[in-house]
């Protein structure tokens, strides 16, 4: 795990930690549409939809925290709560 801010370069143009005004590279403009056009369903359901679901899981939100070297972003906490 990086400790003390030290940035180590990965995937190609990110940086790891990585920063919160890179994370919007890792959401992934595709998504919006998706979650914006579930939300009246999720909010029906109280949860969200398989498809939303599903993108975040192939996307690997669920391991925002997770260190890289277990398969997770590694993101700082400003990055991962933004």
């Amino acid at each position: 795990m990086v400790s003390g801010g030290a940035e180590t370069p990965v995937r190609g143009a990110y940086t790891w930690p990585m920063r919160w005004w890179e994370f919007e590279s890792v959401i992934g403009s595709d998504v919006v549409p998706l979650v914006r056009g579930a939300a009246a369903e999720a909010e029906r359901r109280s949860a969200l939809t398989p498809e939303v679901v599903r993108a975040i899981v192939e996307r690997g939100w669920f391991k925002a925290w997770v260190p890289r070297e277990f398969g997770g972003l590694e993101l700082d906490l400003e990055a991962g709560l933004r």
